[in-house]
């Protein structure tokens, strides 16, 4: 049973930054607040005022990783690879 799952809906893409993927969405904690984490594979950061504990985002981006590379990013590629599987499930406290 997952403790803490993330579910993105969007992914925002910049010309002017292709290493760069922009993940909306909702996690646990959000309350209805929309959750931005900006991944470029070497690294992830919460862009939202949502409290993420910091093992939970880094088992994010290893997953991230898996699923979508480094950058830089084909936005096609991206945005069918969130339809395939757009949640990711981690149990709270197994990387802190």
């Amino acid at each position: 049973m997952a403790d803490f799952a993330f579910h993105f809906e969007k992914i925002d893409f910049k010309k002017n930054k292709p290493n760069t993927l922009y993940f909306r969405g909702s996690c646990t904690n959000s309350n209805g607040r929309e959750v931005t984490i900006k991944y470029t594979g070497a690294d992830i950061l919460n862009e939202s005022s949502v409290a993420i504990p910091e093992g939970t985002l880094m088992q994010l981006k290893d997953e991230l990783n898996n699923d979508y590379d480094y950058g830089p990013f084909d936005i096609k590629n991206a945005r069918k690879a969130l339809k395939e599987k757009g949640s990711y499930y981690f149990n709270f406290g197994s990387n802190e």
